[in-house]
């Protein structure tokens, strides 16, 4: 009886070792297996099937048969969609007798099932349009599977600065994304153009300050919503199969302030009360599309009585809060007033997607040690019933760790919940090869010191911002450290290195801007006399320059600075040094009123004006000083009364990415005392619209023999006001900046 009972355990265990065996699904370069479809396929079936056999071919050399028709059974891989499993999920099950069966749910469920094949069993990674690791092997087998997997999430959509990564479709279902954004934009201006019916019509525009401006629409007139669900209308009937429209602000603020827009304000204790109830009024006319609007800035609180109707979705940016810290933990004002909101939108809205923002809109090369925070945010929006989502992360050739950051948030997307450092660390290994563990290093040390440090991270800010925080000259030098190590890792291995070199622009751009912000000195791009240039810094633009090229690197910035024009504007700062015979170098400027940093340019420091550097026209205007008033003082000591000959302030103009004119007036005066006494020595127009400027303007005033002796200059300026037509930005606050202030012996 011992001996039969023995002999059936040897028995199961046979048998389970035996159908344990591997399924042997290529052997040297063939393939018993067939791939099936449905007589009738559909896209996503043929898709499926078409990936699988080319990523096959490209890893064994053999090229599996796709047959139409045929049911389960027997040796093939059964690709099928089936409308009951839910939207974008798959099951891959293979039998006993060795076959596979894909079930994907109704999109894209059958393509990530296929693609799961072949990233988790035959290593096939794809990570940008240039770099994709398709291992050769002849001989591909699979262990039996039974599995199944779906996302949380409905919508996972990362916008792109790249037309490469745009239009890489295997590289899109490689991450589970979708390349079309079908939420709310900004289509006001689209719906009622100003051009079109300002003139006219001044009541449909938004009232302010007495008086009408083409800002944004009157939420309740009732000819806005009518011309709007006619443009509305005609544009579905030219495109009857889209659901999704847009009907929200345009992108700057200045909403209606007239009474009836006032009083919904009050009523809803928000102004997205208007807006709902503008945007309500023309949902009631297509029950069947979804009519897509922000919850941005000004309208990001929810409003307290005005419901959205249920064919109204909600488009919630996160534009507000800080970027290094995650949303639910920060203690800040933003971030309090972001986790209320999307709760508060929670309760009167099922349709909810988050805008979130993973990267510097202005510098998209430059350090932003955000990585450790995807996650958390994530989570936050999942756990808040949010499911739809856009990353705004504008990847692209060599934005900063764009591979990496992609394949970071596509994998949030379908799953929040994955161990984050494990899937950076697999990443890192496929990317940058032996030079990974520095890769790594560098990213925990950035993170780290930003961290230590308590500085945050808005979306606009330059690198300057930081010099005293984690990019310290101590630490730029300790990055560098870890950057050299990474390169000898790989110094033989040319592609590695090319991913080491483009993974550092970042780093050389950070220490380039500070350099520029610090015009003379340790840090800066000549010595504490202004007659020694760095040769360091321009051996590190020179080399920034080279990779740039050489990797084909488009834009810089969401305006589309590109990188000759970044190298020849720091050839021309670098150049023009006003440290000798300069009387105002390093002197003290005071402002009334102070200027406007905006949190996006710079942070307002009046010793720019006197740092012996010009600024240069990088679209961000770091090195400029600006302000949204239309009258400003700036009064300069130069600390002991003295003669001169000339004085000289320059002056931006920017109309094509920003509201910046040069300013109208401009009037110097010098004196011997502080408070009175000044005598005015000449007064310079800037007459018009400014239409066509150049961008930099020096203005110079001469200054005649029978001038007194003098200490203190004061500069009087004027700006306009508001933007003139016919610019687009008719109606917001004009700007005006300034940069080098100087007075020569």
């Amino acid at each position: 009886m011992r001996n039969a009972l023995l002999a059936l355990v040897l028995l199961v265990v046979a048998f389970g070792c035996q159908t344990a065996q591997p399924i042997k699904f290529v052997s040297n370069g063939i393939s018993g297996y067939a791939i099936h479809i449905p007589q009738n396929a559909n896209e996503q079936e043929q898709r499926a099937a078409n990936i699988l056999q080319k990523y096959v071919k490209e890893i064994s050399g053999c090229e599996l048969t796709i047959a139409l028709g045929g049911e389960s059974g027997g040796k093939g891989v059964y690709i099928h969609e089936d409308k009951t499993v839910k939207i974008d999920a798959y099951r891959i099950k293979s039998s006993d007798d060795g076959s596979i069966t894909i079930i994907g749910g109704e999109r894209k469920g059958c393509v990530y099932g296929a693609i799961t094949i072949l990233e988790k069993y035959f290593n096939c990674h794809l990570y940008s349009p240039t770099y994709k690791v398709i291992p050769k092997n002849k001989n591909l087998s699979l262990p039996l599977i039974n599995l199944a997997d779906s996302s949380v999430n409905n919508y996972r959509i990362v916008n792109y600065f790249s037309s490469a990564y745009q239009n890489d479709e295997d590289l899109m279902d490689w991450n589970r994304l979708f390349n079309n954004y079908i939420f709310a934009s900004h289509s006001f201006d689209w719906l009622v153009p100003w051009e079109t019916y300002f003139k006219e019509h001044p009541e449909y525009y938004a009232f302010r300050e007495g008086k009408r401006m083409p800002t944004q629409l009157c939420m309740t007139n009732k000819e806005v919503v009518n011309i709007a669900v006619e443009k509305l209308r005609k544009e579905m009937a030219a495109n009857p199969s889209r659901i999704y429209w847009s009907v929200a602000q345009n992108d700057f603020g200045n909403p209606c302030q007239c009474d009836n827009c006032l009083k919904i304000e009050k009523e809803d204790g928000s102004q997205s009360g208007p807006v709902i109830y503008f945007v309500n009024q023309i949902a009631k006319e297509f029950p069947d599309k979804m009519l897509c609007t922000y919850a941005y800035t000004y309208s990001q609180s929810a409003p307290a009585k005005t419901k959205p109707l249920e064919n109204v979705h909600i488009t919630l940016c996160s534009i507000e809060t800080d970027r290094s810290r995650p949303i639910e933990k920060d203690t800040a004002k933003a971030a309090r007033q972001f986790v209320k909101d999307i709760v508060d939108w929670g309760k009167i809205s099922k349709h909810i997607a988050t805008y979130d923002y993973t990267i510097n809109y202005h510098h998209f090369i430059s350090p932003h040690p955000n990585l450790f925070v995807l996650q958390p945010n994530i989570q936050l929006f999942v756990k808040n019933n949010v499911f739809d989502h856009f990353q705004q992360s504008d990847i692209a050739e060599g934005h900063e760790f764009a591979e990496l950051r992609l394949h970071l948030i596509s994998k949030l997307l379908w799953n929040p919940n994955i161990n984050v450092s494990a899937t950076m660390d697999e990443f890192l290994k496929n990317f940058y090869g032996a030079a990974a563990p520095w890769i790594r290093k560098y990213i925990n040390e950035l993170q780290s010191d930003l961290v230590k440090s308590g500085d945050r991270l808005n979306i606009f800010g330059p690198p300057s911002f930081h010099q005293t925080t984690y990019l310290t000259a101590a630490n730029l030098i300790k990055y560098s450290s870890i950057f050299d190590q990474a390169e000898l890792c790989v110094a033989y291995d040319s592609v590695f290195l090319h991913h080491v070199d483009i993974a550092r622009l970042p780093l050389s751009y950070a220490i380039l801007e500070i350099a520029k912000a610090n015009f003379v000195g340790p840090r800066g791009w000549w010595d504490e006399s202004g007659t020694v240039r760095s040769n360091k810094m321009d051996a590190i633009l020179e080399k920034f320059n080279l990779v740039m090229n050489r990797e084909k690197i488009g834009v810089m910035s969401e305006h589309n600075l590109t990188a000759k024009e970044y190298y020849d504007m720091s050839q021309q700062t670098a150049s023009h040094v006003f440290v000798q015979d300069n009387l105002a170098f390093h002197k003290k400027v005071v402002a009334n009123p102070v200027p406007n940093s905006l949190n996006k340019y710079n942070h307002a420091d009046l010793g720019l004006l006197t740092d012996g550097g010009i600024g240069d026209l990088n679209k961000s205007k770091p090195l400029w000083i600006g302000w949204e008033e239309e009258h400003v003082e700036l009064l300069l000591d130069l600390e002991v009364v003295t003669k001169a000959s000339s004085i000289e302030i320059t002056s931006l103009w920017d109309t094509k990415t920003r509201r910046i004119l040069h300013p109208s007036l401009i009037e110097c005066l010098v004196s011997e005392r502080k408070d009175d006494g000044y005598i005015s020595i000449g007064t310079i127009e800037n007459k018009g619209i400014q239409l066509e400027e150049k961008s930099i303007l020096t203005h110079s005033f001469k200054i005649s023999s029978s001038v007194k002796p003098f200490r203190y200059v004061k500069i009087k300026l004027n700006g306009a006001k508001f933007m003139p037509p016919p610019y687009s930005t008719v109606g917001q606050r004009a700007q005006f900046f300034v940069g080098e202030l100087a007075v020569t012996k």
